[in-house]
């Protein structure tokens, strides 16, 4: 049987299998992916059908359900190596995948029907490729074994091999001379012990017991002194492998010093824009707070009660943001906010400037949220506790408020109570003429929450929210 040589060429697919819809759809398929695909009936001697088609055939795809069983999987395998063949199965009877195994001469694996587009091309790609590897293994050989030799002599690392059970020198790679100061020359043939960068590695990490141990190793920043009695940090890898049936083990040492000095500058650069950032919070914070005092001194001089009123929401609502830029500034953070905290700080702010009313911190749990969402929460926090202030207790009537923030499965709820008048029958908060409920209620989707009001011997106002 005359082979192609050129695995890219255009291939040829034989697909046997039955006259169902799902035979059509893979046929369609494996067209799709760029192959020519000639199709028979499972019920045709298959011996007969293949040779038929011979010798342009470069791959057969075959429905399981054709077999009886794995004795007869394994007949058509064997069948198929005689031809060099590879052979993919389809079947959507996942209870039988064990019935094809992958150590044949051939690839022999097996997919769903309803692969998708990418792994059927993947799979037939696959197949196409171990047989091509195993018609030419004299290519493969020499291609793999020319880039490992160019990877190795062209590396910045200085790589050792070593055999195993002597400890002798087999190898070393141009990169080796840079760090011993020694040419390959004159060390091929010496022993691992009497290699003086190595015995210092050695003697840092006991190395070689590692690397018997589990086969692989990694260690960083081991400290030496170089032939010219420089000190430095070095990164080695040792690994064992098989060569030719015997054991050898590879080192691989890396000067650590461009990576550390990178990682310092980083590091420096990273401290230096969180001072500007910590600086930038702290301003930020100082601003929000003037202009919340040019309010009030704004609502002092005011006639109005309702431009007083207006003039106080304000300045609470400013503070309010103000609070977190000095909580952020606070922590050092610039991602996440305390809302334990937060909260706190913004209920004693507006119910600690009115005497009638008396608050209660039910539970307000351990939290911490991202900037934005944590202002959106301030806030509409802030106006639950002005709306409880101004509507449940009119004239000034004596009353308390109860905050709590508790998690409800995925969820949390912030809830403003209060044992004031309540709120009117039928009402909506998402139908409300109040710009402060309708500010909260915007913020809140924003957030994607949602916000209720209940009345039972008071207003119970309520903010559910995620931390996604």
């Amino acid at each position: 049987m005359q082979q192609k040589n050129n695995i890219k060429a255009k291939k040829n697919i034989l697909l046997i299998g039955d006259s169902s819809s799902e035979a059509t759809g893979i046929a369609d398929k494996i067209k799709h992916c760029g192959y020519e695909v000639v199709t028979t009936n499972g019920d045709e001697n298959l011996m007969n059908s293949i040779k038929q088609h011979l010798p342009s055939i470069d791959l057969i795809v075959m429905d399981l359900g054709l077999v009886e069983n794995r004795q007869e999987a394994e007949s058509i395998m064997n069948m198929m190596s005689y031809f060099s063949l590879p052979v993919l199965f389809t079947s959507g009877d996942e209870s039988r995948h064990d019935e094809t195994r992958v150590d044949k001469p051939v690839s022999a694996s097996i997919m769903d029907n309803s692969v998708e587009l990418n792994k059927l091309d993947s799979s037939i790609r696959k197949a196409l490729q171990f047989q091509y590897n195993h018609i030419h293994p004299e290519q493969v050989s020499s291609k793999n074994s020319s880039r490992y030799e160019m990877v190795f002599n062209n590396s910045d690392d200085a790589i050792f091999i070593f055999d195993a059970d002597t400890g002798r020198l087999l190898d070393v790679n141009p990169a080796v001379a840079e760090f011993t100061k020694v040419s390959g020359q004159q060390l091929s043939g010496k022993k691992f012990w009497e290699i003086d960068l190595l015995q210092q590695i050695e003697n840092e990490a006991n190395f070689l017991h590692e690397i018997f141990i589990n086969g692989s190793q990694w260690f960083k920043n081991i400290p030496v002194t170089t032939p010219d009695y420089h000190f430095k940090q070095i990164d080695v890898r040792g690994s064992v492998f098989l060569e030719d049936g015997r054991r050898r083990f590879q080192y691989t040492v890396r000067d650590a010093t461009p990576k550390n000095r990178t990682i310092k500058l980083l590091e420096k650069e990273i401290e230096t824009k969180e001072i500007m950032i910590q600086e930038l919070q702290h301003r930020t914070k100082n601003s929000f707070s003037l202009i919340c005092g040019l309010t009030d001194l704004k609502a002092m001089s005011v006639e109005t009660d309702e431009a007083r009123e207006l003039l106080e929401g304000l300045s609470a609502r400013i503070q309010s943001v103000a609070e977190v830029y000095h909580l952020l500034y606070q922590d050092q953070s610039s991602e996440d906010v305390n809302v334990h905290e937060y909260c706190n700080l913004i209920i004693d702010s507006i119910i600690g400037n009115t005497d009638s009313i008396s608050v209660q911190k039910d539970d307000i749990c351990e939290l911490r949220l991202e900037l934005k969402k944590a202002s959106s929460v301030g806030l509409i926090l802030v106006e639950f506790l002005f709306n409880a202030i101004k509507y449940a207790f009119p004239k000034k009537k004596h009353g308390e408020v109860r905050v709590s923030l508790k998690k409800k499965g995925e969820n949390y709820l912030l809830t403003v109570s209060d044992n004031g008048i309540g709120v009117p029958h039928g009402f909506e908060v998402n139908q409300t003429n109040c710009s402060g409920l309708y500010l909260a209620q915007v913020m809140a989707e924003q957030i994607n929450g949602s916000i209720s009001l209940e009345s039972d011997n008071g207003t119970r106002a309520t903010l559910e929210f995620t931390t996604e």
